[in-house]
């Protein structure tokens, strides 16, 4: 999501990284396992009080606050992507409190499955437009708009509002009939939810591998797990040890969402100002000369704030001091070039 950003490459964030990539494939093995042993799939044991609490925790809650914050991640990076997977995880979650409002009244099985079925497609589809987005590494569009954030948010729980209403009216078509289970349709939305999902975490796992990006890993592994749970939810019956493992995933993935969005404003507060950006500003002519100059440049170049934080290091000042980009956004200066002992010194010289 953060393509001209970078990466956290702190050795805690690796192992964060890796832990939570282990995890995930070891919730991937219990959900293959369960798919092969007939018991697992097939016995039910559905509690609908318990499915509505732990919907309503982990896929609206959640989502609700992932939403949020990716409204702030939009307005610090002014990146559309944030915004877009706030619109996708909305979509998720506003679908999973209406089915289970649904659920709670005196209405079919069907309905609940339908408004939660298609909550899931429009998320899937709204995951993979930001995949797509993601992948061409498109500049940021700053100063984020207000107008255009609250238009988005707007649109997607209007769309919702919709399916809710479309449900009442009896429009919405037979997802699922009690004692046949699983209608084609179903099947057909949720296959092509599942393979929109798979799609869009394997391209954001192609751009996190690319740029070492902390944030898009968690990214691609929350859609990953998803498309997992999703998938383990469709093979298994309702209430099914295979549904509750599908379920389990979903949550999942959306924990591993949220842990995407802190670490992209966490970056987008390392690095509020791109280099782009930072150029343009002390220098009037064209950004994009000023930007291949200095990162073409062999002379380190390193620009600071009246507070002392960094927000320019170019390419050369990475050899010299043996920092990344990524590691001295949003640092103090003296922390990356002097001693403690010697900072006193250092500011002198510096006249501040």
């Amino acid at each position: 999501m953060l393509p001209a950003h970078g990466a956290l490459h702190s050795p805690a964030y690796r192992k964060t990284t890796r832990f939570a990539a282990v995890a995930a494939c070891t919730l991937a093995l219990v959900i293959f396992i369960f798919a092969f042993v007939p018991a697992f799939a097939e016995t039910p044991y559905e509690n609908p009080l318990l499915l509505f609490l732990l919907n309503a925790a982990f896929l609206s809650a959640v989502s609700v606050l992932v939403a949020g914050l990716a409204l702030v991640g939009y307005v610090r990076s002014g990146r559309v992507e944030p915004l877009m997977l706030g619109c996708a995880v909305l979509f998720s979650g506003l679908g999973a409190l209406i089915a289970g409002l649904v659920a709670g009244g005196q209405r079919s099985p069907n309905d609940f499955v339908a408004v939660h079925n298609v909550g899931v497609v429009l998320a899937a589809a709204m995951h993979l437009a930001t995949a797509c987005v993601t992948a061409r590494h498109a500049p940021a569009a700053a100063p984020a708009s207000l107008r255009l954030a609250v238009g988005a948010y707007g649109a997607t729980v209007g769309i919702m509002l919709l399916v809710l209403a479309a449900e009442r009216a009896d429009v919405l078509p037979m997802f699922y009939i009690p004692g046949s289970g699983s209608t084609r349709i179903r099947q057909l939305a949720l296959t092509g939810a599942i393979a929109m999902m798979s799609t869009a975490a394997g391209l954001v796992g192609l751009e996190a591998r690319r740029l070492s990006g902390v944030s898009l890993r968690f990214y691609s592994l929350g859609l990953g797990l998803t498309a997992l749970g999703l998938t383990g939810a469709f093979l298994g019956s309702p209430g099914s040890l295979l549904s509750w493992a599908g379920r389990g995933a979903q949550y999942a993935g959306n924990l591993y969402l949220l842990a995407a969005i802190l670490i992209f404003i966490r970056l987008a507060r390392r690095q509020q100002v791109e280099v782009r950006l930072a150029v343009a500003e002390f220098f009037s002519e064209s950004a994009d000369h000023y930007q291949s100059l200095v990162e073409n440049i062999k002379a380190a170049v390193v620009s600071i704030d009246p507070a002392g934080k960094v927000f320019l290091w170019n390419p050369a000042a990475e050899r010299m001091f043996g920092f990344s980009a990524a590691e001295a956004m949003g640092r103090q200066f003296l922390d990356l070039v002097a001693d403690p002992e010697d900072g006193d010194k250092v500011r002198v010289a510096l006249g501040s």
